[in-house]
């Protein structure tokens, strides 16, 4: 989809909340701004926002008024296991050939609502890597909010992810065992269609998010589940397709580490191999239960 090169501003006629810092707009406050290749529905931004647009853009543009449009709720998912241990995404993006004013609409409500800066990527036009957070509500609420203003078209193209990291507690464990726990899941995986793929998780497997048997390298940064780091791991096969669709893939996986974490895991020494290898084994197939559980069989 391209954006179109010009963005209208009008007053707002409605109670509403200013898309980037979240203010409340009473009746008669703020602007209404619409892109109109992103669809007529107007997205509501308070007067200083609407000057540092203006200061950075110069919008122009006729006014144009919507009378009695509602403000829609932001729903989130149902909770999971994900309060204890802290999980942070990198958004990436593909705005190279967009208007520059969709694409600083869009940077800004990105790094005011996840507090974070836009940083480089060789591989896309740029990305976001967010705090680390406690909980889903804010992650949930942000993502259904770029759906709901028709800024997915960033997000969802080609050569652009999502990248999941989920704080770990026994990261060194998991390389030990790395592929007996996550073969079978990465088997459970491929053995569904590309459109189950891109259904479940945006897209499927491919560059810098390979499958994995029981040969693969544990330390390859091109690993579907990539355990480089020190302190989290990182789920590299999705893409934000749809907001129902990526919340439910940041539940899964956080859900899936603290499975690990939560794990009293038998003392490594050389004489209990075979115990640490069946509980690496039911662990696995733990971990394809959980998936089952949210992807189906």
């Amino acid at each position: 989809m391209m954006w179109a090169d010009r963005a209208n501003l009008s007053p707002n006629k409605n109670l509403s909340h200013c898309i980037f810092d979240g203010v409340e707009l009473p009746s008669g406050t703020g602007f209404a701004l619409v892109l109109p290749e992103a669809g007529d529905r107007p997205r509501y931004i308070c007067t200083e926002c609407k000057r540092k647009l203006e200061t950075q853009l110069g919008y122009h543009g006729n006014a144009r008024i919507r009378e009695n449009e509602p403000t829609e709720g932001l729903g989130t998912p149902k909770k999971g296991n994900i309060e204890k241990y802290t999980v942070g995404i990198e958004i990436e993006h593909n705005g190279g050939y967009i208007s520059r004013n969709a694409r600083y609409t869009f940077k800004v409500l990105i790094e005011r609502n996840f507090n974070v800066k836009e940083e480089s990527d060789c591989t896309v036009s740029g990305e976001f890597p967010t705090d680390k957070m406690h909980g889903g509500n804010i992650l949930s609420k942000v993502i259904r909010k770029i759906e709901k203003y028709g800024f997915m078209p960033f997000l969802d193209a080609e050569s652009v992810g999502a990248h999941i990291h989920v704080e770990c507690v026994c990261v060194s464990i998991v390389r030990n065992w790395y592929n007996t726990l996550f073969v079978p899941l990465s088997d459970y995986l491929t053995s569904h269609d590309e459109e189950w793929l891109v259904s479940n998780f945006g897209r499927g497997f491919g560059s810098y998010r390979n499958s994995i048997d029981m040969h693969t390298d544990c330390m390859s940064h091109s690993n579907f589940v990539n355990c480089q780091h020190n302190h989290t791991l990182e789920f590299r096969l999705p893409r934000i397709h749809t907001a129902n669709q990526y919340c439910t893939d940041v539940y899964f996986f956080r859900e899936v580490v603290a499975l690990l974490n939560n794990t009293e895991w038998i003392i490594r020494t050389a004489d209990n191999r075979p115990a640490r290898k069946a509980q690496a084994v039911e662990l696995s197939e733990a971990i394809v239960r959980i998936a089952k559980g949210y992807f189906g069989e």
